[in-house]
Parts: structure tokens; sequence; C-alpha cells
């Protein structure tokens, strides 16, 4: 009686197992839903950002049943192995009284059907387990798409758009800093389409941590610029060297500002001139004379462009 209760169970950790593979079907119908209305998305961001919470609590919820899942399928091999164990006790005493051969061999037969039964039980769990899995890998690219589109409409955002968008930078690295620039933006009128002056724009959050300043900036430039933050500015990961070809005034410090432009437009080699395009404007609005310029260390003249350090060989 003890087995039939136990095979009973396994009966019905199946029909459970089949209603679990029909709602990861709507699950996976849902999804689709979820494509279909991507377009929208785009034209409508705030509608965007509710479909993407949603889909993204779709995804806990399945995470959810795979963890109820895994749960009872190992209340389900415990009390497997617990009516495996009972049954060896029960043959052992059928062979005590018995002592037939044949009433034996009809137990061990039992017990195999038994052992392949929980086998194929194991396998549509593992199944089910699979598909689910396969789901939420297809749910988790599919988001990562719609965010995707949904960065590539930057210009059209509002502040809580941007803090959303600074906060899941480098994996919620800025997440802090989330409701003082969202503040900040509804203060300031700062929406997408100023996210282009990403130099005014950083610095208008004021945020006091120099590192986090650079760094928000070059993911800002990426964004605007469609290049990944690696590759934001050309050359980023390289030491340029500056020389002029005309020589320069003896001594620097004496340059005027229009000098300083002219040695500063002299030395930005022609090929990558415009990955340097902050540096000359830096110079020509700051109008830095030949003092100030002599005063600059090179780590000075690097914040003013998104490259390392220069070697200013004809300068220092």
């Amino acid at each position: 009686v003890s087995t039939q209760s136990t095979w009973a169970k396994a009966g019905a950790f199946r029909d459970q197992i089949g209603r679990y593979n029909g709602e990861s079907v709507a699950l996976r119908e849902s999804l689709t839903s979820h494509r279909s209305t991507h377009s929208a998305c785009q034209r409508e961001s705030v509608q965007c950002r509710a479909d993407v919470r949603k889909l993204e609590q779709q995804l806990a919820n399945a995470r959810n049943r795979l963890t109820k899942c895994e749960a009872a399928e190992a209340r389900n091999l415990k009390e497997a192995q617990r009516a495996e164990s009972m049954l060896a006790v029960k043959r052992a005493e059928i062979d005590k009284a018995t002592r037939g051969l044949g009433t034996q061999e009809a137990n061990e037969k039992q017990h195999r059907a038994a052992s392949q039964t929980a086998a194929r039980t194991l396998a549509d769990w593992e199944k089910c387990t699979g598909e689910v899995e396969d789901l939420l890998s297809k749910a988790a690219a599919q988001l990562a798409s719609m965010r995707q589109s949904f960065d590539r409409w930057w210009r059209e955002w509002n502040g809580d758009n941007i803090a959303g968008w600074v906060s899941r930078l480098a994996g919620g690295k800025f997440h802090k800093y989330a409701g003082q620039i969202r503040t900040i933006c509804g203060q300031k009128n700062i929406t997408g389409k100023h996210l282009a002056e990403a130099e005014v724009i950083v610095h208008s959050f004021e945020i006091d941590d120099m590192d986090t300043i650079l760094e928000l900036r070059k993911h800002m430039k990426a964004l605007t610029g469609g290049r990944s933050p690696a590759r934001a500015t050309p050359g980023a990961d390289e030491e340029v060297e500056f020389k002029s070809p005309e020589g320069e005034p003896t001594p620097p410090s004496e340059w005027s500002s229009a000098e300083v432009l002219a040695w500063a437009e002299g030395i930005v080699p022609k090929t990558t001139r415009s990955a340097y395009a902050s540096f000359l404007t830096n110079i020509r609005d700051d109008e830095i004379d030949g003092e100030e310029l002599a005063a600059m260390s090179k780590e000075d003249l690097a914040e003013m462009t998104g490259l390392m350090a220069f070697k200013l060989t004809k300068l220092y």
C-alpha cells in the first residue's frame, strides 16, 4: 500500500510537471507578444520601461516556479529513496519467509520496473527544467535587446529615463547617484537632447568624485556617439605624441591665446583630428595663454580630452 501511494504521488508530480510545462508555453507566448509591441515601445519610452519591468517580473516568476519545481523534485527523490529502502526491507522479509526463488525473482522484476519508472520521471523533469532554462535565456536576450533599442532613443529621454540609465550602468555601479540626478534633471530641465554635451551635463550632476565624473562622461559619449565605452574615443588606450611641424615660439610662457591655439591645432594629428575636438574646443573657449599652458601638467592637458597623458616632447 505504501509503495502504491508513493507511485501515486509520483504520478501527481508528473501532472504537476505538465502544468508547469503549460505555464512555460504560456510565458513564451507572452514574450512573443512583447516582441510584437516592440515598435510601439520605441515611440513611447515610458511605456517601454513599464513593459521591461513587467518582463522582469515574469522572469522572476519563472525563476520562482523553477525553484519550486526543483524543491518538489528533491522531495520526490527523497520519497523514492525511502520507498526503495522499504522495498529492500520487504524483499529481505519475503526471502526469509518463503525461501522461494520464484518469489525473489518476481520482487526483483518489480523493483526494476519501479526504478525504470523513477528514471522516466526524472528524465521528464530534466526535460521540463531544460525548457524553462531555455525560456529564461531567450527572455534575458530579449530584455537586453529591448534595452539596446531603448538606448538608441536617448534624445527622447526625460529626467527619469536619464537617472534610470545611469543607475544600470556598469552593473549598477552608479545606482546611488540616480536620485540625485533625477532631482537635478528636474530642476535644470535636463532632457535627452542635452546628453550630446557630455562635458557640461556630467558636471551639472554635482558629483564630487572625479573618477566617477570621468567614467560617466565616457559612458555618455559612448551612448550619444553609438559606440561602446571602451571605444568611445579613438586612441583612448594609447599614448599620443604631439609634435608641431613649425616648431614653437620661445619661450612658451609668453604665448598669446591665439598662439596657444595655433600650437594646439598644429600638434593634433590630421588622421585622428575628430578625436581631439574637445581638446581644441577647451583651448579655444577657455582662451588659455602661454602662462596658463606652461603651468599645466601633461595630466591636466589629458583631462581636456578623453586620451591618456600626452608626450609633449617640444614643450616639456
